[in-house]
């Protein structure tokens, strides 16, 4: 009997909080697309229907444009009530997330991303994180960029997930051919110290290794 009355004073409690919740439903703090400015001077300059790439023996990748999908996902913002055992909400938003996918007969593919991310829980953090990555066998680079949405000139690494901090060159020279304001990231388990993709505004991915360590790079 006294075991009885044990559990029926444990769980009495977490039965009135279920049945008399003091948080409601989750909070909806916004549906937001990535900036026109961002997709016009990030995305829209290198996105094309396809891709050329070459190699150092003149053979030839050509990437076609296979998708391109928009959807909003639901992102939390962390919680705003805690009302007990079962009981809670939080705020969340849904942001733009936007994947254009390039595919061959090679065994790579390339992702151009453009995501709506709400920096350290607070909508007046809004921002971009852009992101060009190559996949495949032995193969995954990625240069990210995150993008104030107060202020687009500025990138600001620490309060976005971005999965590789790209290196900066003013000066770069590919292949014999100089470029300029180029980025570049590196394979996490590359067995050789050479970048693994190298991008530049307004181009793209203009050269990556595939897994042999071969440089591919675009043809205008």
């Amino acid at each position: 009997m006294k075991e009885f009355l044990r559990f029926i004073l444990f769980f009495t409690p977490m039965f009135l909080e279920s049945c008399f919740p003091k948080c409601g439903k989750n909070t909806f703090m916004g549906k937001y697309d990535v900036s026109e400015s961002v997709k016009e001077h990030w995305v829209n300059p290198v996105v094309k229907e396809k891709l050329t790439y070459i190699n150092d023996k003149n053979d030839t990748v050509v990437y076609i444009k296979s998708s391109s999908n928009k959807r909003y996902d639901y992102n939390s913002l962390g919680q705003n009530c805690n009302g007990g055992w079962g009981d809670s909400s939080e705020d969340y938003y849904e942001g733009e997330y936007t994947s254009i996918i390039y595919e061959s007969n090679s065994d790579i593919s390339i992702e151009i991303r453009a995501i709506v991310s709400a920096a350290q829980a607070n909508m007046d953090s809004l921002g971009y994180a852009i992101t060009f990555s190559t996949y495949g066998p032995g193969v995954g680079a990625t240069v990210s960029f995150g993008i104030l949405a107060s202020d687009e000139t500025q990138f600001i690494w620490d309060l976005f997930w971005i999965n590789q901090i790209p290196d900066f060159s003013a000066e770069l020279e590919i292949n014999e051919t100089k470029y300029s304001n180029i980025y570049y990231g590196y394979h996490p388990t590359s067995q050789i110290n050479e970048p693994s993709i190298y991008f530049q505004k307004q181009k793209g991915i203009i050269a990556y290794r595939d897994a042999s360590s071969n440089l591919w790079y675009l043809v205008d």
